[in-house]
């Protein structure tokens, strides 16, 4: 009798192994659905999701587009094993070549007017980085640093600025934050 508790320990702890095994290779696919969140934060603030106030100095734009999570195994051994760590697939991908932003209004930088609706990224002080807030990088982070700010003239005023950009699957993401501007 205890030979056979002893098996159907040894059993039960084999399956149980394998299900946690099993699980922790999950395979889970991440989709980029839509336009999602988009702030404009002071640069040198540590948490720029508690970003308020004014645009005073040197400021970045952050875009987090939606995703949702597919093909997540719904059967198993154990399904609280999901707590161990997955290598993350995205089903699409931002074509970061197709990043544009743009300002609702026109502004001086030196010497030039820079019309409303113009690309600015490339300008110089201007900066797309890659980021860590995400997985993957899916996601925009545009800097504006000291050799931009040094050179604009921006009024004070609220400004709107706009990301458009694509996925690889043809998904258009667009979206818009608005800030005071105060430099």
């Amino acid at each position: 009798m205890i030979k056979r508790i002893s098996h159907l320990a040894i059993l039960y702890a084999f399956l149980f192994g394998s299900a946690i095994f099993l699980q922790s290779c999950c395979d889970e696919t991440i989709r980029i659905v839509g336009n999602g969140e988009m702030i404009i934060y002071n640069s040198n603030i540590n948490d720029p999701s508690n970003a308020e106030g004014d645009i005073t100095g040197t400021f970045a734009v952050y875009l987090a587009p939606e995703t949702e999570i597919s093909d997540v195994t719904v059967l198993g051994f154990m399904n609280s094993a999901y707590a161990t760590s997955c290598d993350y697939d995205f089903a699409n991908n931002i074509m970061q070549e197709s990043l544009v932003l743009t300002c609702d209004k026109a502004f001086e930088l030196g010497d030039i007017t820079i019309a409303a609706g113009t690309d600015l990224i490339g300008l110089e002080g201007v900066e797309s980085l890659p980021s860590n807030n995400s997985i993957g990088n899916q996601d925009a982070l545009i800097s504006f640093n000291d050799t931009f700010i040094d050179q604009v003239v921006f009024e004070e005023t609220e400004y709107t600025f706009t990301i458009n950009m694509s996925t690889n699957d043809g998904l258009d993401i667009v979206n818009s934050a608005t800030a005071f501007f105060s430099l």
